[in-house]
């Protein structure tokens, strides 16, 4: 790989990183406009969100690699 295409993608990267998602920005609008209470309860949200994401997504590995290994052993 070019030396110049690696560093252009690690800036790219870098800039991706240092930019606010959409979690951020509702946790903060919700801070500045509301209480503290609502932008806790948000920020609470925007967790147990990624909570639920991140369990499904290492459920439908774990049942991934099941079903694999109960076809890899059935074959002829």
């Amino acid at each position: 790989m070019d030396l110049n295409i690696l560093l252009a993608v690690a800036a790219i990267h870098a800039v991706v990183l240092v930019i606010p998602g959409p979690d951020v920005l509702l946790v903060s609008q919700t801070a500045l406009a509301r209480t503290r209470r609502a932008a806790l309860l948000a920020g609470l949200g925007v967790v147990l969100g990624i909570a639920c994401w991140a369990a499904l997504a290492l459920l439908g590995i774990g049942l991934d690699r099941k079903s694999t290994r109960l076809n890899s052993s059935h074959r002829c």
